[in-house]
C-alpha cells in the first residue's frame, strides 16, 4: 500500500480525522506514526498492532491492507483459530449444507479410508475438559454393522421369534 493509502485507510477504519488523534489513542508517538504512514519510515508490527489493538479492529484484515501478510496466508492463520470457536452442531450443520449444495469435496462424500479411521481414534486420550467423553477405540462387537448383522442373523435363525 502506498504511503498516502495507510493515512487514509486508517483514517477510514478508525473514523478518525487525524493522524494525531490515531496516535493519541493507540499510545503512539506522534511524528513517528507520522513519518511511517507517509513512508518516511518502515511500517512496524508493533505500530499496526497498537493501531488495531486501540480501534479493535481485524488484525487479519489490516495485516493484509499494509502489506504484512497475503490474503491466502490471513485465511490460512486465522481458520485453526476459527473452527476451535464453533460448536460440534455447527460444524455438522456447515458438512450438510455443503453436501446438499453440491460443494463437498471427496472427502465428505466418499468412504473413509481405515488408516484415516485409526489415525484419528488413536489421535489423544480424553482429557477432564472434554465437553463429548472420548470414547477411544469401539470394540468389534459393539460396531453398529456388528449390531445389525447379528441381529440380522438371529432374525434369519428364528424368523417368528420377534
Amino acid at each position: 500500500m502506498a504511503p498516502n493509502d495507510l493515512v487514509e485507510y486508517f483514517r477510514i477504519q478508525t473514523q478518525e480525522r487525524s493522524v494525531r488523534a490515531i496516535a493519541l489513542r493507540a499510545g503512539l508517538d506522534q511524528s513517528t506514526l507520522n513519518r511511517q504512514l507517509n513512508g518516511t519510515t518502515s511500517l512496524t508490527v508493533e505500530t499496526v498492532v497498537a493501531i488495531v489493538r486501540a480501534y479493535d479492529l481485524d488484525f487479519a484484515d489490516t495485516f493484509v491492507a499494509v502489506g504484512f501478510i497475503t490474503a491466502d496466508e490471513a485465511r490460512r492463520f486465522s481458520r485453526s483459530f476459527a473452527l476451535a470457536d464453533y460448536s460440534d452442531q455447527d460444524l455438522t450443520l456447515e458438512i450438510v449444507r455443503r453436501v446438499n449444495n453440491g460443494a463437498a469435496t471427496a472427502t465428505l462424500t466418499e468412504p473413509i479410508a481405515p488408516a484415516v479411521i485409526d489415525e484419528v481414534l488413536s489421535e489423544r486420550a480424553p482429557t477432564a475438559h472434554d465437553e463429548v467423553p472420548y470414547i477411544g477405540r469401539i470394540p468389534a462387537d459393539e460396531l453398529p454393522e456388528k449390531i445389525a448383522a447379528d441381529k440380522r442373523r438371529k432374525r434369519a435363525d428364528h424368523p417368528h421369534a420377534e
